[in-house]
């Protein structure tokens, strides 16, 4: 019985401990000049926020991200298409941005495996009607000029969302199918020794 009970304490910290689990990191963006940001920046457009799709597992690396759908109205850099997805991380410790949706940016954005992604070092500003800007007019506007209808309409796609709360579940459930397997054994253990 005093296994059992070991047993079940181990599994509910264990429990407990993942369900708080979560990454530690810390932002700091050094100031870049925004001639080096839209150096660096794979694709640079403005657009409205159609959606904010939070805690998605891009890459099965349980990295998890909010990927944002942008319907885009200017394009100054990359071949970026009437409708395009940007992941971020979540936090703004971990460097994400946050995104609002049916506001309007101007999204620095780089590209890798998984497509288009971007940060809050990156130089992303919010460029809705009545936004503060640092500085006015802001100077990476002026430096980027006149800017381009997107190359082509592109259907948005459905995102397939992994919330994290489906991974604790998951934890959760093969916690609670070790216990009763544990259980089972012992009750057996005990059973046969009568």
């Amino acid at each position: 019985m005093k296994r059992l009970g070991f047993v079940l304490v181990l599994a509910v910290s264990a429990l407990a401990f993942l369900h708080d689990a979560t990454p530690a990191a810390a932002c700091s963006c050094i100031g870049e000049e925004p001639e080096k940001k839209i150096e660096q920046a794979n694709a640079i457009f403005s657009g409205r926020v159609m959606f904010v799709a939070g805690n998605v597992d891009i890459d099965s690396l349980h990295e998890y991200q909010n990927v944002v759908g942008f319907w885009v109205s200017e394009v100054w850099k990359g071949p970026v298409q009437g409708f395009v997805y940007v992941k971020t991380r979540v936090a703004e410790a971990s460097c994400g941005y946050t995104f609002e949706t049916g506001r309007q940016y101007l999204v620095y954005a780089t590209e890798g495996a998984f497509g288009y992604s971007t940060s809050l070092c990156s130089g992303n500003r919010d460029i809705s009607p009545g936004a503060r800007y640092w500085e006015d007019p802001p100077v990476d506007l002026e430096l980027l000029g006149q800017g381009r209808v997107p190359s082509s309409w592109v259907e948005p796609r459905s995102v397939t969302i992994q919330p994290i709360e489906m991974a604790v579940w998951g934890v959760a459930l093969v916690i609670a199918g070790f216990i009763l397997a544990a259980g089972s054994i012992l009750g057996y253990k005990r059973f046969r020794k009568r």
